[in-house]
């Protein structure tokens, strides 16, 4: 099952606590709670903030993650819906397309797919 979507509003709880599992972020906790709220958009796409929180502890689980959609008002023709999830703290976790480059330069492990 495709966790790819090009809507925000669609990511809740469970979503969010396959595609970390599936990214190999979390493995025992569960996404329980998060708060969307939008930070920034640009030409091809719009950035959300996702707080997440969990049902435990678990180290390294982020606190939140950046995801960066299609943008809800058309600017430019995109061929495909691509998303990127990015902690706190700039490790790219998840991606579609060639986003991944957007993580930050400390980063040289490569984005892990949602697909």
């Amino acid at each position: 099952m495709s966790l790819l979507t090009a809507d925000p509003s669609r990511i809740d709880p469970e979503w969010m606590t396959r595609a970390l599992r599936q990214a190999g972020v979390i493995k025992e906790v569960r996404v329980v709670d998060l708060a969307c709220k939008p930070v920034g958009n640009g030409l091809v796409g719009d950035s959300y903030r996702f707080r997440l929180t969990y049902d435990g502890d678990q180290p390294n689980a982020p606190a939140t993650v950046i995801g960066k959609f299609p943008p809800q008002i058309p600017r430019a023709a995109s061929p495909v819906p691509r998303i990127c999830f990015t902690s706190a703290k700039s490790r790219s976790i998840a991606s579609s397309g060639d986003h991944g480059r957007h993580s930050h330069p400390a980063d040289r492990s490569p984005p892990k797919s949602i697909r």
